[in-house]
């Protein structure tokens, strides 16, 4: 080869397309438990570790899942921080597409998560219906690939477009809280 090096090939690029979405959805994650514990400890004038059992659930547990989950995350707002909580109006504020976007990327994300096994796998089949892939090219098809090889309506990578959304949220909410 000359001694010229070669970049790495699609196989490669999907895998660390893959494994840095799940990172960064894995990120997103504890953005979202961190915002929520703080709007807690702002609206209620608690100590953190007092947000944080607030944040439990009756048996004193640490619910820890589902605030990547725009769903629930705008019903635990709803409840624990009321109708002002940036997260009930994430959907009016910022649309549909932001908000079906938030679905997406936490769909991918367990699907990458739970070894395209299980629920995961048929979430990530949802996707694959509201993208329009074609059910030929379905086959064997990661999430790498589909991050990097498909494109949404604006003609961005689904990788891009998924990322960009994570900061027009995150942007959205901060702004909210302060």
């Amino acid at each position: 080869m000359d001694g010229q090096l070669r970049g790495p090939r699609a196989p490669d690029t999907r895998d660390m397309a893959q494994l840095l979405f799940f990172d960064v959805a894995t990120q997103w994650e504890a953005f979202c438990t961190s915002v929520f514990e703080l709007e807690l400890k702002k609206l209620y004038h608690v100590r953190q570790d007092i947000a944080a059992r607030l944040m439990t659930d009756v048996d004193g547990r640490q619910v820890a899942s589902g605030y990547a989950h725009p769903e629930i995350i705008a019903t635990r707002a709803m409840a624990l921080l009321g109708k002002n909580s940036p997260w009930v109006s994430l959907k009016s504020r910022l649309g549909d597409q932001a908000y079906d976007y938030l679905f997406h990327s936490y769909r991918i994300r367990n699907f990458i998560a739970h070894a395209g096994v299980g629920k995961g796998r048929s979430d990530f089949h949802k996707i694959l219906d509201h993208f329009a892939i074609p059910k030929r090219e379905r086959k064997g098809l990661s999430a790498g690939r589909l991050l990097l090889d498909y494109t949404d309506v604006k003609g961005k990578s689904w990788f891009n477009a998924l990322l960009d959304n994570y900061l027009l949220v995150a942007d959205y909410i901060v702004k909210k809280i302060r």
